[in-house]
């Protein structure tokens, strides 16, 4: 495949060039990203992927895009990384917002993946967001500045060790700043490995987040089960596949314009309807009064 690395794309020129396309793949780091790009797309054959729908929805969607793709119909897809973590799809056009090489190469697997196009008809489009990265990415993003700046191709694997030790090198102690790996020496030593201390301390996402349960047509019973005060793990597996994980400011925004029903302290429901739909998933920035959160 070819790799194409770009500057900043307005995404208004993004989602045009998005438009002309038949079958493509627009990977963002954002869901609100995400959400604004779709808003652009025009016509049939687009869909929207990120974690603010719900499992069930999501399940749904990617049936549909797996058979547009292998029926050859139009499909153009804006998603955030969750369709880099496995998910086995195989568009002839890929465009990457700017990130670490790692999710670009996960990215560019997303990209004739199953080898039925010619290289040339196979191209991965690296970009620059409108409004730059999120903070958690710009790290990321440097290291991969600076391999593609020694080896130009991201899949040569010079450029994969560059990009490691770069960012091995920048972070350095604050890749384990809990000193977990310590923990896990010492305990060798002694045959008391730390199991209990290493999962209270590792958390691979640190900020918490809180699950909103999207009322359907088919949950309604669960839902009354759970305002009864039923919290059986069966009834919480059932429910998570309605469900839409947000973080703290998300959750506070929410809650502050009276879109939620509290069960439990930790349980909600979502009260508004309309803040919900099966296109673009949950929407976290409701009008409140005050200023919206992100």
């Amino acid at each position: 495949m070819n790799f194409c690395r770009e500057e900043s794309i307005p995404d208004d020129v993004l989602a045009e060039r998005l438009n002309r396309e038949n079958q493509v793949l627009c990977i963002v780091n954002s869901r609100r990203h995400a959400q604004s790009l779709y808003d652009r797309l025009q016509g049939d054959g687009r869909f929207h992927l990120s974690t603010l729908m719900t499992p069930e929805h999501r399940r749904r969607k990617l049936e549909e895009i797996r058979r547009r793709l292998r029926d050859g119909e139009r499909c153009r897809v804006i998603s955030t990384s969750l369709i880099e973590a496995g998910v086995d799809v195989d568009f002839p056009t890929v465009y990457r917002a700017e990130a670490g090489l790692d999710s670009v190469l996960q990215a560019a697997g997303r990209c004739n993946r199953e080898g039925r196009r010619p290289a040339e008809e196979s191209t991965v489009h690296i970009f620059r967001a409108e409004g730059g990265a999120p903070p958690l990415f710009r790290q990321n993003i440097a290291a991969a500045d600076t391999a593609l700046r020694q080896f130009p191709q991201p899949d040569d694997p010079a450029a994969v060790h560059a990009y490691f030790s770069a960012l091995y090198q920048w972070k350095g102690s604050d890749l384990d700043r809990k000193h977990i790996m310590e923990q896990w020496a010492a305990g060798a030593q002694g045959v008391a490995y730390p199991f209990r201390i290493v999962a209270d301390e590792f958390h691979l996402i640190e900020q918490p987040t809180t699950p909103i349960y999207i009322p359907t047509k088919e949950n309604g019973p669960l839902l009354e089960q759970l305002r009864q005060g039923s919290f059986s793990r069966g009834l919480f597996r059932k429910l998570g596949q309605s469900a839409v994980a947000v973080y703290p400011q998300q959750l506070q925004a929410l809650d502050s314009g009276g879109h939620l029903e509290w069960v439990d302290r930790e349980i909600a429901i979502l009260r508004t309807p309309e803040l919900y739909t099966e296109e673009t998933g949950l929407q976290t920035e409701p009008e409140t009064g005050q200023a919206l959160f992100g």
